[in-house]
């Protein structure tokens, strides 16, 4: 199975909601180190994907996702 077929969005109904986000997380093993490299990978991964659909992300973007994630992941006293 593929991430976006696991995912509970695709309709799959035993499906997790971010199976690949879920996962990297859990490899991370809560080293807070090791998730913040997690997100800033993913966050990269994201804008580079929505630049190729023609949207404007850049740099700055990149930083705001891991800004406002850390931010709410503080708010909840997790890693």
């Amino acid at each position: 199975y593929t991430y976006p077929l696991l995912d509970s969005r695709s309709g799959y109904p035993a499906g997790i909601r971010d199976p690949e986000w879920q996962h990297t997380v859990l490899e991370a093993a809560g080293d807070p180190a090791a998730l913040h490299e997690a997100l800033v990978g993913t966050a990269v991964r994201l804008c580079a994907a929505l630049r190729e659909k023609g949207h404007p992300y850049g740099p700055a973007d990149g930083r705001e996702i891991v800004r406002v994630a850390g931010d709410l992941a503080r708010l909840r006293d997790l890693p």
